[in-house]
């Protein structure tokens, strides 16, 4: 009798070792995958175009002494660069003067033969869209000669003044006004045409 309740205890203990050691199993703890933050480029700005500035070549540029002189007299000399908002054309047109007493960027130049009342002038300057149409739009209603060609608008005309044949040649191109005075359209064709080669030459990126 004594073994047999030994034997049962001996039982009961291996039992209850059993289930303790087949309890529930606590769950391994996993890991949060760490998302990493995705970096976003924004967008970039569009660099603001380079405005190349304007370049005005000095007066005997403009207008070599050599071509000065076979367009108007072989005694031509150059005789100054003159203040440019002081200029004053043949015709007196109104939009024309406005607009040479409000250029900041220009040039005027100033050749004639010593000691005598033969000269002529030349004015370059760098305008506003709207100041072109001003003038181009005065030219037109003072019955001045008009012509395109590509990029360059051009008005002339003559007349008989008070100082004899008065005459003037306007170009423009882009912002570039260029106007040449004297007593003949074919002198003035020269000196403006010239202007308009040396100013190309000058601003070869702003497609004159």
């Amino acid at each position: 009798m004594r073994r047999s309740s030994m034997r049962q205890l001996l039982i009961v203990t291996a039992a209850l070792l059993l289930l303790s050691g087949c309890g529930p199993v606590e769950p391994t703890p996993t890991s949060t995958p760490v998302v990493e933050p995705v970096e976003t480029t924004s967008p970039t700005a569009e660099p603001e175009p380079v405005v190349e500035a304007l370049t005005i070549p000095d007066c005997e540029t403009l207008l070599p002494i050599a071509l000065a002189r076979s367009a108007f007299a072989d005694s031509t000399e150059f005789l100054e660069e003159t203040v440019a908002t002081e200029y004053y054309p043949w015709f007196q047109i109104p939009a024309v003067n406005t607009a040479i007493a409000g250029v900041t960027v220009a040039r005027s130049c100033w050749w004639g033969i010593p000691n005598s009342d033969g000269s002529f002038f030349l004015l370059v300057a760098e305008i506003a869209p709207e100041t072109r149409t001003s003038i181009e739009a005065a030219l037109d209603a003072e019955g001045f000669t008009s012509v395109d060609m590509g990029t360059l608008s051009a008005r002339e005309n003559g007349r008989e003044g008070g100082n004899g044949y008065e005459a003037e040649t306007h170009l423009f191109t882009g912002d570039v006004w260029i106007l040449a005075d004297d007593g003949d359209l074919s002198v003035t064709g020269i000196v403006a045409g010239s202007a308009l080669d040396e100013m190309r030459s000058a601003n070869p990126t702003l497609g004159l």
